[in-house]
């Protein structure tokens, strides 16, 4: 398995791992522009292998390619580059306080 965590960079687009799988991380204007986010990681679903990764450095030449067309070919949903496998990261919730937990009860 390959163990770098941040594996290949384009400018708006970045390989990187997560608990030993492949994700992407666009950049602050790409993420504010198409995601109305500061920061978004989407999960691959794939496992970090080298074929994995090859796969992975060349759908980010794609991404990257698209985000530079003239005609702005990039699709926000992946699913252009990636069938609808896509994982959203979700934001960690926060924790219930304590009274919150037992008003329910009542």
């Amino acid at each position: 398995m390959v163990q770098q965590k941040l594996t290949w960079a384009y400018p708006d687009v970045r390989l990187g791992t997560d608990k030993g799988n492949l994700r992407l991380q666009f950049s602050t204007r790409v993420s504010e522009r198409y995601f109305g986010k500061r920061q978004v990681y989407k999960g691959l679903r794939r496992p970090n292998t080298p074929n994995n990764y090859q796969w992975a450095v060349a759908l980010c030449g794609r991404i990257q390619s698209d985000l530079d067309h003239p005609d702005n070919l990039f699709d926000p949903t992946l699913e252009k580059y990636l069938g609808g496998t896509v994982i959203n990261f979700p934001k960690q919730k926060e924790e219930p306080k304590l009274g919150a937990s037992f008003s329910s009860l009542r």
